[in-house]
């Protein structure tokens, strides 16, 4: 490309034009999320007063202003968590704290928390022998748990928590790695008035509705599970590997009609990992 004065140039795609064709053909090579649509303008280049540019050069030009200009559906195919509305839970929490007038719980409980997972077991039934309080609200995210934790959580002053959250996260766009993150804010908020007390995280579980979250689901796992290894007040509790059959899907028996949520023998599961856990940790 010569020597200009001012040149503003437009690339579009399949224009036959010389260079213009032979470089809109190399971005789009080397990156083939960009549209094939020959009106497409893919980007506006001014070079001003400079000296003669090598086609290399020009070519890595291109690369750069090019991916500056990707359109914004591209940049977005991943879904985006919403930003977090916590007041949607408010009636919940304030149904726990009219209970909690009514027949206060116990201290230094076993307490459970988190999202439907948790509402829909009685662990009254699974651990008769223990004491526990059940704090779980349906829909919730593990962030909803970090903020209400003042009010459902650290005025029980419990023994040992057990956490299951992590669905709903990931299927609204939360991240494996910030899920994992939101759990560590929860150990923080906890650790800070409660430092002695244990907190178990129940793995994201794998289920048939939500089968195309498994591998991120298994990230998130990971990093947690990473997390809990670091700290001996931690434990991470793997309900993966005996929910999944022989064919590496899970054991429809374990979940209910929906596919997504437990059925009496997927609590049935859980209670035996859990239960000796428990009991190990107690006097």
């Amino acid at each position: 490309m010569g020597r200009s004065d001012s040149v503003t140039h437009a690339v579009y795609y399949d224009q036959v034009n010389g260079l213009d064709a032979r470089a809109a053909n190399f971005v789009r090579s080397r990156h083939a999320c960009i549209p094939h649509t020959p009106q497409a303008i893919i980007c506006l280049t001014h070079i001003s007063h400079g000296e003669p540019m090598h086609s290399q050069a020009y070519y890595l030009l291109l690369t750069f202003v090019c991916l500056l200009a990707l359109p914004l559906e591209v940049q977005a195919q991943e879904k985006k968590a919403p930003p977090p509305d916590h007041q949607k839970w408010a009636k919940d929490i304030a149904r726990f704290e009219k209970s909690d007038e009514a027949k206060p719980p116990p201290k230094h409980a076993i307490l459970f928390a988190g999202s439907s997972s948790m509402v829909f077991w009685n662990t009254t039934n699974s651990f008769p022998n223990l004491v526990t309080i059940n704090r779980g609200f349906g829909g919730s995210q593990l962030r909803d748990s970090v903020y209400y934790a003042p009010r459902i959580i650290l005025k029980y002053e419990p023994r040992i928590i057990v956490v299951y959250a992590g669905d709903n996260d990931l299927a609204q766009g939360i991240t494996p790695t910030q899920l994992a993150n939101n759990f560590v804010e929860l150990v923080k908020v906890v650790h800070d008035k409660l430092p002695e007390t244990r907190i178990y995280f129940i793995a994201v579980k794998p289920s048939t509705k939500r089968w195309e979250l498994f591998s991120k689901q298994q990230e998130a796992n990971r990093q947690i599970e990473a997390i809990c290894k670091k700290n001996e007040r931690l434990a991470f509790i793997d309900i993966v590997t005996p929910m999944l059959g022989s064919n590496g899907k899970p054991k429809k028996e374990l979940l209910r009609e929906d596919g997504l949520h437990l059925s009496d023998q997927g609590y049935a599961l859980w209670t035996a990992i859990l239960k000796p856990m428990l009991e190990k940790q107690l006097p």
